[in-house]
């Protein structure tokens, strides 16, 4: 478990941090949202992207009247399908390697953005190879078989943080774009990030206007650059906002993005004494165990304490109560860092490694509420609203 000590001089650098990163993440502007994309005529026509793209391949099967609007919206937009413009270039392959212990369920955060990928490498009449690779290892260093054939043209990585590797994939000569892996500094790659930081200000913001002080946090796998940013924005804007945290009532020692693991994180924070009033979850699937270990300690979610999660995965609006969670999406992510891969291929980007970050959205459901207005108490455990409470303040 990490422990921190928010002193003065801390402080003035988390403060520094914040105004630093504001002003980088404003100036950030991108070839994704400079020029017309699916998501921009899938929200005016008020159909999926998939229907967009359906439609703009030809597909029979989208009704006609729903095809001529989506059609018009497309040249009203001065939209142009990535096919065309890939086409003069001659980029037919690309390849998409993914942590192999993120490949196993289709509710990942990971596949989800191989997915996005693959959307717009259809549509674009490109091939997808994708791969997956156990990197868990320090000395593994087999390169996949399209790298080492020659057989794409570029390569997307999806997760991986292995930085040896990433460094001798980046050696092999080939461009590469980075989704939610590896370390920034230390590679020349593109990188296509979720935008952590304001997820996470969005989560404090929303829980200080309810009026929470005490909020925890439960976090696992600091090696992943996703997780790690968004322990980072909690101790950033837990200091801007409220002036600070209690160490006590943060544990991001968990090894495992399990339900499993965050109600055993929650458990053991209750059993060490933490009293709070509202729960940020680094991920959903922690938020999960979190929602099952609260109940075990006798403390009903909404009522006693607020949780909020991270992903909205789908299950998270099935929970009891649902839950409140950033979502973000994830296909929009692969569909961005293909876009940058084709610009990189047609010699369109800039010559300086790019950092583009997409922005999540908080959905508010019913596992947050404001703060208990008297003291409760779990069985055998003296956990007691905070005496700093606002409604204690009289």
């Amino acid at each position: 478990m990490f422990c921190l000590y928010m002193g003065k001089g801390l402080s003035c650098i988390l403060n520094w941090g914040a105004f630093v990163y504001d002003k980088i993440r404003s100036s950030i502007v991108t070839e994704a949202t400079r020029k017309p994309t699916l998501a921009m005529i899938a929200e005016r026509a008020h159909v999926s992207k998939s229907t967009v793209s359906l439609a703009l391949s030809g597909a029979e099967r989208i009704h006609p009247k729903t095809r001529q609007r989506i059609l018009a919206l497309a040249e009203e937009l001065c939209y142009v399908p990535p096919r065309e413009r890939l086409r003069s270039d001659g980029v037919k392959t690309i390849g998409v390697l993914l942590d192999r212990q993120f490949s196993w369920t289709g509710e990942s955060f990971f596949t989800r953005i191989v997915q996005g990928v693959e959307n717009e490498a259809e549509l674009a009449g490109c091939d997808v190879l994708v791969a997956t690779v156990d990197v868990s290892n320090d000395d593994f260093r087999r390169l996949p078989a399209f790298v080492e054939r020659n057989m794409v043209d570029g390569v997307i990585v999806v997760g991986i943080t292995n930085m040896p590797y990433l460094q001798e994939l980046e050696a092999a000569g080939k461009h590469m774009v980075v989704v939610s892996g590896g370390d920034e500094g230390l590679l020349r790659s593109d990188y296509v990030l979720n935008d952590d930081y304001q997820g996470i200000r969005q989560e404090i913001s929303h829980l200080k206007a309810l009026g929470h002080r005490r909020i925890a946090m439960i976090g696992a796998c600091l090696q992943h650059l996703s997780n790690l940013q968004r322990y980072r924005a909690f101790r950033i804007y837990m200091e801007e906002m409220l002036g600070g945290y209690d160490r006590e009532l943060v544990d991001v020692s968990g090894t495992k993005d399990t339900p499993a693991e965050g109600r055993q994180m929650v458990e053991r924070l209750i059993d060490n004494g933490a009293r709070f009033t509202a729960l940020v979850c680094m991920t959903d699937e922690l938020a999960f165990g979190a929602l099952e270990g609260l109940k075990s300690k006798g403390l009903r979610v909404h009522d006693d304490v607020s949780v909020v999660g991270y992903d909205d995965f789908q299950f998270a609006a099935l929970c009891d109560p649902p839950l409140t969670s950033v979502r973000i999406d994830c296909e929009d992510m692969g569909e961005v860092a293909f876009q940058v891969l084709r610009n990189r291929l047609q010699g369109y980007s800039v010559s300086h490694p790019q950092r583009i970050l997409v922005g999540p959205d908080l959905v508010i459901r019913e596992s947050t509420s404001k703060p208990p207005a008297c003291c409760y108490q779990l069985k055998d455990i003296g956990f007691r609203a905070s005496e700093n409470h606002p409604n204690n303040d009289k």
